[in-house]
């Protein structure tokens, strides 16, 4: 007799709770996707020097009038919350200390990868675009 296993979605409130009580700590490399806390895959050499010249690229070009984001945090929906590698972002006053970027605050969000290229198009494409 097969037996359905029942999944149990997360909200972005719970996974900050969980985090705030110790349950995930600073060196556990997740995100919340759909609901589900994801393991994050390691970053590879090739992919921080080539985030290293992005953020550097972007800096130039778009320092003055937008936030950049690396490896932070945005808010998609109360279920979804990434950690895309690299995010421009509309200016706040206050550089997001209130509260993740939402949507709105959103103009590009970028992912490197090389060894995790699979699974970020299986779930992180579809988020991002």
């Amino acid at each position: 007799m097969a037996t359905q296993t029942t999944r149990r979605r997360f909200t972005t409130t719970e996974y900050h709770r969980m985090a705030q009580a110790g349950i995930l700590g600073e060196d556990n490399r997740v995100e919340l996707i759909d609901g589900e806390i994801v393991e994050m895959t390691p970053i590879g050499r090739r992919d921080t020097a080539c985030l290293k010249r992005l953020n550097g690229r972007f800096a130039q070009g778009f320092g003055d009038v937008a936030l950049i984001g690396v490896q932070d945090p945005i808010h998609l929906n109360d279920y979804t919350e990434p950690q895309p590698d690299l995010s421009l972002l509309r200016l706040q006053p206050d550089f997001c200390a209130s509260h993740h970027p939402l949507v709105e605050d959103i103009f590009l969000l970028v992912g490197v990868v090389q060894t995790s290229a699979a699974p970020d198009q299986q779930f992180k494409v579809p988020l991002y675009a």
